[in-house]
C-alpha cells in the first residue's frame, strides 16, 4: 500500500504567480466532473489527534472503489495556507515517489487502497478540522468522487494496533486497553505481531504500553481490588493472569484453555469465571492469587438440562437478597442434536460454581425455572447483565435485534441428595419482555455496561451502514426504553464504564479508536 503526506506547499518560479492566484490547492479549471460517488461514510473514521498533532484515518472494506488512490484534505488547514500563504520549498521524499503532486500540498496526504478498498492513513489536523477524503487520479490529479466530509472529533483516542476490550479503574483513575495483533498484511514492525496493553494515567495524561504474549482477539477483566488483570487470547487458546498498576502489567500466571474468551468475577471477587466454546469444558475458575484453575466437566448443563453445554458466550454475578448468584447465556444441544440458545442461573458460593440441580429442569419449553431455552435457529445470546439489585437481566440478541429482560427469584426447596433431604436455595427466572425501541436503533446489539445508580444501560450496537458508523444506545432503567444513540467507531467490541467520572468507553476495533462519551453526551 503507496502512501505520502506533505506537510508544505512546493512553490517556486512560475508556481509562485500560481500560487497566488490559485492558492495551494492545485485546482484546475479545467477539471472534469467527478463521476464515482463520494466514500462510504458509514466505512471510515477520523480519529483524535495524536500526541504529535496526526489524525488517523480508517477505511474498512468497501469505503472506496478496489485499489483507488485516496486524497485526504484537511480543508481548515488548505484554507489557512491560502489566506496566510505560508512559503515551503521542502523536496519530495522518495516515499512520496509515484504520487501526484497534489499530495505535496499543504493539508493533503494520500494513499493506494487494497484490493479491497480498505486504508489507513495520518494527516496533521487539529480537533472540529474539517478533513475530506475523496478519489482522484494519480495521473492527473483530478478528482473523480464526490468529497466526503469528516469533522475531527474530541473523544476518539487513535490506536494502532486493534483495540478489543477497555477497563477502567476509576479508584485509580486508569484506564486499560487490551489491543489484538495487527493483521498480517499490516504488519511493518516485528512488535505489531503481538498483542499489547495501553494504559492510559488519566491523572497525569501519560500512556505507557506494554507488549503481550498474547495475539488475537479477547476480553480482559480487573478484579475488585484494581490488582489483578485477567485476560483471554482466542487464538493462542490462553488465559493470563497479572498484576497492574499505572504503569505496567507484570504476568503471573498462564493457563491453556481452548475457546477461552468471556471473564466475569464471582461475587466474593476473587475467582475469575471464564466461558469457553467447549462442551467438555463449558466454564475455567481461577483464582488470581494463587493461579489455580479448575473446569467445570460437561455434566455442567443449562438448569440442569439434559444434553451439553455447547459454549458460554457471557457471564455475569450478583448479588440477590443476601444470596451470591450468577447468569450464563449461550448454546445448548439436547440427546437428540436440537440446538437452543439458553440462559441459566448459577450457584456462586463464594468458593465454587455449581449447575443448577437435575431436579430443575421438566421441559424445553419451561417458563420458569434456573434454564430457559429458545430456538436456535432465530436466536443468539451474545451478553448478559444483573441490575436491579439482581432481580432483573438484560440480554442481547442479535439474531432478533433485541435486547431482552428477565426476571428473577429466590425458591428454596427441598431436593434429595445421597439419600437425604436438603435445602436448596435457587434464582428462577422468567422471560418478561424487550427493551422498547421507538426509533429502530437497535441493529445487531453486542455489550452490556449497566449503572444502576444513573439509571441507566448502555449498549454496543453494530448499526452502522453506509450514511452512518456503530454506535452505543442508552436505555433508560426506569422505562426500559431506548432514548438515543452516540457514533462508537467501527465495529466496537469492548465497553466500560466509569460510574465516577460518569463516562463511557468504546473499544473500536476496525476504526482503531477509543472513544469516550460523557453521560451529557449519551442523553438525548
Amino acid at each position: 500500500m503507496k502512501y505520502f503526506q506533505s506537510k508544505g506547499c512546493r512553490l517556486g518560479g512560475l508556481l509562485l504567480l500560481l500560487g497566488l492566484l490559485w492558492g495551494c490547492s492545485g485546482g484546475a479549471v479545467s477539471a472534469p466532473p467527478v463521476s464515482l460517488p463520494a466514500p462510504v461514510t458509514g466505512r471510515i473514521t477520523v480519529s483524535s489527534p495524536d500526541e504529535d498533532g496526526e489524525v488517523t484515518i480508517e477505511g474498512d472494506e468497501g469505503a472506496v472503489s478496489e485499489s483507488a488512490f485516496v486524497l485526504a484534505i484537511n480543508e481548515t488547514e488548505a484554507q489557512s495556507a491560502f489566506l496566510t500563504f505560508p512559503f515551503s520549498f521542502q523536496s519530495v521524499s522518495a516515499e512520496g515517489e509515484g504520487f501526484h503532486s497534489i499530495c505535496n500540498e499543504v493539508g493533503h496526504a494520500c494513499i493506494q487502497a487494497d484490493v479491497t478498498g480498505a486504508f489507513s492513513m495520518t494527516i496533521a489536523a487539529s480537533i472540529d478540522d474539517s478533513i475530506a477524503v475523496v478519489e482522484f487520479d494519480n495521473d492527473t490529479g483530478f478528482e473523480k468522487s464526490e468529497r466526503l466530509r469528516k469533522p475531527v472529533p474530541e473523544n476518539a483516542q487513535p490506536i494502532k494496533r486493534p483495540p478489543v476490550d477497555v477497563e477502567v479503574n476509576e479508584s485509580a483513575d486508569v484506564v486499560y486497553v487490551y489491543q489484538q495483533a495487527m493483521p498480517a498484511a499490516k504488519v511493518k514492525v516485528e512488535e505489531d505481531q503481538q498483542g499489547q496493553l495501553t494504559i492510559i494515567d488519566r491523572a497525569t495524561d501519560k500512556i505507557n504500553q506494554v507488549d503481550l504474549p498474547t495475539t488475537g482477539t479477547g476480553q480482559i477483566e480487573l478484579d475488585s481490588t484494581g490488582n489483578y488483570l485477567v485476560m483471554t487470547d482466542v487464538v493462542n487458546g490462553s488465559v493470563y493472569i497479572g498484576q497492574v498498576n499505572t504503569t505496567s502489567w507484570t504476568q503471573l500466571y498462564s493457563l491453556e484453555q481452548v475457546g477461552a474468551f468471556d471473564i466475569a468475577f464471582t461475587s466474593t471477587g476473587q475467582n475469575a469465571v471464564i466461558g469457553t466454546l467447549q462442551p467438555e469444558t463449558p466454564l475455567l475458575i481461577v483464582d488470581v492469587v494463587s493461579g489455580e484453575g479448575q473446569t467445570t466437566g460437561n455434566n455442567f448443563r443449562f438448569g440442569g438440562a439434559p444434553g451439553s453445554s455447547r459454549n458460554i458466550g457471557g457471564l455475569d454475578f450478583a448479588t440477590l437478597e443476601g444470596v451470591n448468584i450468577g447468569c450464563m447465556v449461550g448454546r445448548h444441544q439436547n440427546l437428540q442434536g436440537t440446538k437452543y440458545t439458553a440462559i441459566s442461573t448459577l450457584t456462586d458460593d463464594g468458593e465454587d460454581i455449581q449447575a443448577p440441580p437435575l431436579g430443575t429442569f421438566s421441559s424445553f419449553d419451561q417458563t420458569r425455572a434456573t434454564g430457559l431455552f429458545f430456538d436456535g435457529a432465530t436466536t443468539s445470546f451474545h451478553d448478559v447483565k444483573f441490575f436491579n439489585k439482581g432481580k432483573n437481566i438484560m440480554v442481547t440478541d442479535p439474531e432478533q435485534d433485541l435486547i431482552l429482560i428477565f426476571d428473577v427469584e429466590l425458591e428454596t426447596t427441598s431436593v434429595t441428595s445421597n439419600g437425604m433431604s436438603v435445602q436448596v436455595t435457587n434464582a428462577l427466572l422468567s422471560y418478561k419482555g424487550a427493551v422498547s425501541d421507538p426509533q429502530g436503533l437497535v441493529v445487531d446489539p453486542r455489550e452490556i455496561e449497566i449503572d444502576e445508580a444513573a439509571g441507566y444501560a448502555f449498549v454496543v450496537v453494530w448499526n452502522h451502514t453506509d450514511e452512518q458508523l456503530d454506535s452505543v444506545v442508552t436505555i433508560d432503567l426506569a422505562s426500559l426504553t431506548v432514548l438515543g444513540q452516540s457514533l462508537a467507531g467501527l465495529q466496537p467490541q469492548g465497553i466500560d464504564w466509569d460510574p465516577l467520572g460518569q463516562k463511557i468507553y468504546i473499544a473500536g476495533q476496525k476504526s482503531h479508536t477509543l472513544v469516550v462519551h460523557s453521560l451529557a453526551d449519551l442523553l438525548p
